[in-house]
């Protein structure tokens, strides 16, 4: 992913209210952001990182968040909100189904950390399966 400034998470969450029909107090009233602080992200003055945050965290339940700091992933977000024509089902599907490979490999390493780190190796881990049969 690129690197990204405040100000393009801050178009890109405005554009995403908007879509979505929700208001600025809406978002105030479920993450405890005052309006105002709302209201200056949105028109492109700094604010604390903690604002970002929570607002992102609300958003979260409309969208995956990531299309916050992947100018590829907002694009395809976009052109699918806005209903055009070029953007099909498939690459629709071919986002998520990236998104579920990226979160499964990430798990799996987890994984194989956590059963190296008790058993040393994971054929040791193996061995140990195919002695308890």
């Amino acid at each position: 992913m690129e690197n990204i400034e405040t100000k393009k998470i801050a178009e890109r969450m405005k554009f995403i209210r908007l879509a979505y029909n929700i208001k600025q107090t809406d978002i105030s009233k479920a993450t405890g952001v005052p309006q105002a602080q709302i209201s200056k992200l949105e028109t492109g003055e700094n604010v604390y990182a903690e604002t970002l945050l929570r607002i992102s965290n609300y958003l979260s339940e409309y969208v995956n968040t990531d299309i916050f700091f992947d100018e590829t992933r907002f694009q395809a977000w976009k052109k699918f909100r806005q209903g055009e024509k070029d953007y099909t089902y498939y690459e629709i599907i071919h986002e998520r189904i990236k998104l579920l490979h990226e979160t499964i490999s990430d798990t799996n390493y987890k994984m194989k950390m956590s059963i190296e780190a008790q058993f040393g190796d994971l054929s040791e881990f193996l061995d140990t399966l195919r002695k308890g049969r």
